[in-house]
């Protein structure tokens, strides 16, 4: 599902099934995700009939997204029963839930291309849960958690067109060569009124044992109604887009500390990502791999990934927060570093990555646990 605007933690994971009839004609999605708390579960399902040259079908879903914004102001914190003044660094978690029902048809071209039209009804629903960090004269004092208001819910309509096309070819945890590519426009109204574009371009060259993948994204919402008081930002740091930069390495005296960078530098309303990785299989089928297995496949990969984020009021010279400490001006970020893939028996794709963001060196690298295919 490539859907940008996620704020992601270092664990995400899930289970996908597919049911049909022998001649294909029916066919059933399932789907259940995790990623987060138990209130972070979501689930899809969809219905195809492919007996006539024109496909057709019905979905529903409900899926938590999650993004994140750092404010610093001052507070008051009671200690025993004493009152001090304090920084409050705070971290905002807003969760948007999503809720769909809607159609589709779709018209293929051939084996390795289609058209795909929808129409859908959602219902969007929010909770905003706020990481208090209190300071005191520079020095850390405590770390809470609250529960803050979160929007009225409304309801939007969309219908969407998509150009896809896919020839790959797949090994034990992703593709090994070919092409795929997604282009989709949609029309959102009623509460809000935009349009979404979302480019997705992958390409994947095989040089044995070796296939170096490459992809070039772009998710961003367009018109004069992308308010950020009704939709939740675009998150770039989710481990599937730019690794390195996740919501929860952001904690505690994390958030301010480079004096010129806050996560708030990576969340707007439109993202740009590149992703470069070269790929090595190594266990797995003999003719893939550099050691047999037939019990856990693994791949490594060496990888760079870069973006940026950005919203309707420019890429620069956006106005600074109290003291210059949050930084809104708008620059790429990159991170490098390594991965391993594993297929746990068929059913779960895992990945342990250790990225170096760039621009937060003075951290070091960053550890995350992904339950996704390679994109």
């Amino acid at each position: 599902n490539m859907v940008g605007g996620t704020y992601a933690t270092a664990l995400a994971g899930g289970v996908n099934a597919l049911f049909g009839d022998i001649l294909g004609n029916h066919q059933l999605f399932t789907g259940i995700s995790l990623n987060g708390e138990i209130f972070d579960i979501g689930f899809q399902g969809a219905y195809v009939n492919k007996k006539n040259p024109i496909f057709w079908g019905g979905m529903v879903s409900h899926v938590p997204y999650q993004s994140a914004v750092s404010s610093v102001f001052l507070d008051s914190l009671t200690i025993g029963e004493i009152q001090i003044p304090v920084v409050n660094s705070a971290l905002d978690l807003i969760r948007t839930f999503e809720t769909r029902a809607g159609g589709f048809v779709v018209r293929p071209l051939s084996r390795a291309m289609r058209l795909e039209s929808g129409l859908s009804i959602t219902r969007y629903h929010f909770r905003v849960d706020r990481v208090n960090n209190f300071f005191h004269r520079g020095a850390f004092l405590r770390e809470t958690r609250t529960r803050e208001p979160s929007p009225p819910g409304f309801n939007v309509g969309q219908v969407n067109a998509a150009f896809v096309g896919d020839n790959t070819s797949f090994g034990t945890v992703g593709p090994l060569m070919g092409t795929r590519y997604r282009f989709d426009v949609e029309r959102y109204f009623g509460a809000t009124n935009f349009y979404t574009a979302l480019a997705d371009y992958r390409r994947y060259v095989r040089m044995a044992p070796f296939t170096v993948a490459t992809r070039l994204y772009h998710f961003g919402r367009y018109g004069q109604d992308v308010r950020r008081d009704i939709l939740p930002p675009i998150f770039l740091g989710q481990p599937t887009l730019v690794r390195g930069f996740t919501g929860n390495s952001f904690s505690r005296n994390n958030v301010n500390r480079t004096g010129n960078f806050s996560v708030n530098q990576l969340v707007g309303n439109k993202i740009v990502v590149g992703n470069l990785e070269v790929r090595l299989p190594l266990s797995g089928p003999e003719r893939l791999s550099m050691i047999r297995s037939n019990i856990l496949p693994t791949e490594f990969s060496l990888f760079v990934d870069t973006g940026m984020a950005w919203d309707n009021r420019g890429l620069v010279g956006a106005p600074s927060g109290i003291d210059g400490d949050i930084d809104l001006t708008r620059r790429p970020v990159a991170s490098s570093g390594a991965s391993l893939r594993g297929n746990l028996l068929g059913f779960a794709i895992m990945e342990a990555f250790y990225a170096v963001p760039w621009q937060r060196q003075w951290m070091g690298g960053v550890f995350g646990l992904n339950f996704t295919p390679a994109w």
